[in-house]
């Protein structure tokens, strides 16, 4: 028994693991750039890049700054500061599954398992939307006066959808562990259904040894006193171990 509860705490642990680590994949994709940008010049190859990172801080100022005005960068900031929020929300539920029964915290795990491959999925759709205005809205001369100087040829590009990637992995081995959450149940009513059939064979081999003291004072055997005072002795042992 105790063997089987350890294994049934092992598969909780593990699938919680995951849960935990897919919200953490969400905080640590905002590493992953939003835009990066290539460019030939006199001076050899020059880059430019920016994260979800960038746009949590006061004193950076990206190109959604310059080109959409404070608008557009709050808009992003806004995105990148809820994947932050919600991954520190979905660990700390995913963690308080440890706390709680294997039907609570499993739906506490898929939630915020959930809400992050969610937000990792938005975040990569947002890098490819804001590569793809780039491109569309500003000319090479543009981006030198901002970034580069004397250009040759330039190429506007995304990884943002590793970021989604990320998090698909480690939401995937959550939802391939998650059964692990089933064997709870089924272990306490394993329990219970032993607890039963111990009483019910007590309760047989009590009703066996009053049918043999019955016997014995019918043949004269034992007094009728001596048969009472067994009969009150095996019944009063029965409540008890009840």
């Amino acid at each position: 028994m105790r063997y089987i509860i350890m294994e049934k705490n092992a598969g909780k642990y593990l699938s919680i693991s995951f849960a935990v680590l897919t919200c953490i994949a969400l905080i640590l994709s905002l590493k992953i750039s939003l835009v990066y940008i290539r460019a030939e010049s006199y001076y050899g190859n020059e880059t430019y890049f920016e994260n979800g990172f960038h746009f949590l801080k006061r004193d950076i100022i990206t190109l959604a700054n310059e080109l959409f005005y404070d608008v557009g960068a709050s808009s992003i900031k806004i995105i990148c500061l809820l994947c932050v929020v919600f991954g520190a929300i979905g660990g700390v539920l995913s963690l308080s599954g440890l706390l709680c029964s294997a039907k609570n915290a499993k739906r506490l795990c898929t939630f915020a398992v959930s809400v992050a491959m969610f937000f990792s999925f938005f975040y990569s759709l947002l890098g490819i939307v804001y590569t793809q205005v780039i491109e569309a809205k500003i000319s090479e001369e543009v981006l030198s006066n901002m970034i580069f100087h004397e250009l040759f040829g330039i190429k506007v590009s995304t990884y943002s959808y590793f970021s989604f990637v990320t998090v698909l992995v480690a939401g995937v081995l959550y939802f391939v562990t998650a059964p692990n959450f089933a064997t709870a149940p089924k272990t306490d009513k394993v329990a219970k259904s032993s607890q039963s059939q111990i009483l019910e064979e007590k309760e047989l081999k009590t009703v066996e040894v009053l049918l043999r003291y019955k016997e014995l004072f019918d043949r004269g055997v034992i007094t009728e006193q001596e048969y009472e005072n067994k009969k009150r002795a095996l019944l009063g042992e029965s409540k008890e171990n009840s």
